[in-house]
């Protein structure tokens, strides 16, 4: 036998560290997105609240800064509420990265798409009915959570972060496809014309001494929106094999879009006929929204065993949902 040297050398540890570094920070970065955004509301947010009130309205300092705090505390609880879908996408995004990068390496490019389709549908059915619940009734919603609220000023708060908790969860996902397709610095670009759009509408809302707080979900939800849109167009563009769009967002926006219609008729009967308590008339709407989505996306073949099987004990989920 005849021995054959190699001239493949090893690279350094400072090299090694440099490649990691690179490809580390902007991952960071990207699915760090909403707490970045938080952070800009954070400060931009309380200081255009404390100045409309010490121009507009005349308070002194200290009173002008209690009301912003006052109002900015109502925010944060719906924020915390408007964070449930994005916490969820966390287990399927950890999913997608290594299924898709371990496609790419076999050259498998129907395996990217079949697997990035079925992410994006899962993240989809999770996050849009909880958003489209939260549009519908946001105010029994945060009323439930915190009776002491003021939910005339919850409720259209809740109701605008539902649809930009839809947005959020779309970016985060969309983030995951991307860093697995190599496209590392992608997502951290678009995250900072998402900011600065945040930033813009905050100024100009949030200083409009008519809208004050409502403005901070609108921008929140025109950041997240821009941010998913432009991350769709770069997936359909620039990813080998991407995603057919049709059928990842068709079924779970008309399964969501019925279900949300059922829970707002269902709420309304039991609050406005039936003269039922509005905490124990929110949960059983909630209840009969979770039935008759589950129904639909049974009955309309939404998620398949495929999908299941992206998130964490989706085996046994579908023997329970008789999934094939």
């Amino acid at each position: 036998l005849r021995l054959v040297r190699s001239s493949d050398k090893p690279e350094g540890s400072g090299a090694i560290l440099a490649r990691l570094l690179q490809l580390a920070i902007p991952i960071t970065l990207g699915s760090a997105a909403t707490s970045i955004v938080t952070l800009i509301d954070n400060n931009l947010v309380m200081g255009q609240l404390q100045s409309v009130f010490q121009t507009v309205h005349g308070m002194t300092e200290s009173a002008a800064l209690d009301t912003a705090r006052d109002l900015y505390g109502i925010y944060g609880k719906s924020m915390a509420v408007y964070n449930l879908p994005f916490s969820l996408m966390v287990p399927l995004t950890a999913c997608i990265v290594p299924a898709v990068s371990a496609c790419r390496a076999r050259r498998d490019h129907l395996g990217c798409q079949r697997i990035t389709e079925s992410a994006l549908r899962v993240g989809i059915l999770l996050s849009l009915p909880m958003g489209v619940g939260l549009i519908v009734l946001g105010g029994p919603i945060m009323g439930l959570l915190y009776p002491e609220i003021d939910t005339a000023i919850a409720g259209p708060l809740m109701s605008v972060l539902g649809m930009a908790a839809v947005f959020v969860s779309v970016q985060v996902l969309c983030n995951s496809v991307l860093q697995a397709n190599n496209m590392v610095n992608l997502p951290v670009l678009v995250v900072v014309i998402g900011g600065a759009v945040k930033i813009v509408v905050n100024y100009v809302l949030v200083g409009n001494p008519d809208i004050l707080i409502n403005g901070a979900p609108v921008g929140t939800l025109c950041c997240f929106f821009i941010v998913s849109l432009i991350e769709l167009i770069i997936i359909r563009r620039a990813v080998p094999s991407p995603p057919r769009f049709t059928r990842v967002f068709v079924k779970p926006v008309l399964a969501s879009v019925v279900m949300g219609a059922a829970v707002w008729a269902v709420y309304g009967l039991m609050v406005n006929v039936l003269t039922i308590s509005s905490k124990l008339a929110t949960l059983l709407a909630i209840g009969v929204g979770v039935v008759v989505y589950l129904v639909l996306v049974l009955s309309l073949r939404a998620l398949s065993k495929e999908d299941l099987e992206l998130m964490p004990k989706g085996d046994k989920i579908a023997k329970i949902l008789r999934i094939r």
